[in-house]
């Protein structure tokens, strides 16, 4: 009887396992598939691509999300939120200089900055 027990319980803990790993992988393909993307759009990106990045950007944090309750065992995590939070930061951030270009700037303006960041 006790080895029937430790037997189901073995085999429990392994399809856990299992499908927890399939989680985990999934999220790093999604990854792996934005990088490619993002590598790309490296070397100049035109409509086409910037919306397949968008997608792409949208089912890795599909993945990660649930990844990220899966691994939550408070229930605390926040699947229900989607890539539009990324999406609009980005947004905003589109036009505006980047923190070098912004360090650049002033050390052009005032000369170089004594600070190390």
């Amino acid at each position: 009887a006790w080895s029937k027990f430790e037997e189901r319980y073995i085999t429990e803990l392994i399809e856990i396992e299992a499908s927890a790993r399939g989680l985990v992988i999934a999220a790093v393909e999604e990854e792996k598939r934005l990088k490619e993307l993002e590598a790309q759009a490296s070397l100049g990106a035109g409509p086409e691509l910037e919306q397949k990045m968008k997608l792409q950007r949208r089912a890795f944090l599909s993945k990660l999300s649930r990844l990220n309750c899966a691994a939550n065992l408070g229930w605390k995590g926040r699947e229900d939120r989607g890539a539009e939070v990324l999406e609009s930061s980005l947004e905003a951030l589109k036009d505006k200089p980047s923190s070098v270009e912004l360090e650049l700037d002033l050390e052009r303006r005032n000369g170089p900055s004594l600070l190390c960041v």
